[in-house]
C-alpha cells in the first residue's frame, strides 16, 4: 500500500488519519463478513423450516387421503349394513307370514281332511 519513502514525508496527523481509515476499513469488512455469515445462517434456517413445513404438508395430505379412504369405506359398510338390515326385515316378515299361514292352514287342512274322509265314506 504505502511505501516507506512515502511515510517519511507524511505528517503525524496524516499517519494517524491513514491508520484510522485502515482500521475502520478493516472493522467494516469484518462487520460485513459477520453480517454475510448471519444472512447465510438465516437462509439455511429458512430452508430447513421450509423442508419441515413441506414434510408436514406431505404428512397432512397423506392423513387427508387416509381419512377420505376410511370415510369411503365407512359409507360402503353403512350401505351394506342397511342392505342387510332391509333383507333381514324382509325375511322376518316372510317367516311371520309363513308361520301365520301354517298355523291357519293346519286346522283348515285337518278339517278338510275330515270332511273329505266323511264324504268318501258316505
Amino acid at each position: 500500500m504505502i511505501g516507506k519513502d512515502t511515510l517519511t514525508c507524511l505528517k503525524t496527523e496524516e499517519v494517524k488519519l491513514i491508520n484510522k481509515v485502515l482500521a475502520s476499513e478493516k472493522f467494516y469488512h469484518s462487520m460485513y463478513s459477520t453480517n454475510v455469515e448471519k444472512i447465510t445462517n438465516l437462509n439455511t434456517q429458512v430452508s430447513l423450516a421450509e423442508d419441515i413445513a413441506n414434510q408436514y404438508m406431505l404428512s397432512l395430505q397423506a392423513k387427508e387421503s387416509q381419512y377420505e379412504y376410511l370415510d369411503l369405506l365407512y359409507q360402503t359398510k353403512c350401505a351394506e349394513y342397511d342392505e342387510l338390515e332391509d333383507s333381514y326385515w324382509m325375511l322376518y316378515r316372510k317367516r311371520n307370514a309363513w308361520k301365520t299361514l301354517t298355523l291357519a292352514g293346519i286346522p283348515i287342512a285337518f278339517t278338510g281332511g275330515i270332511l273329505l274322509t266323511i264324504k268318501l265314506i258316505n
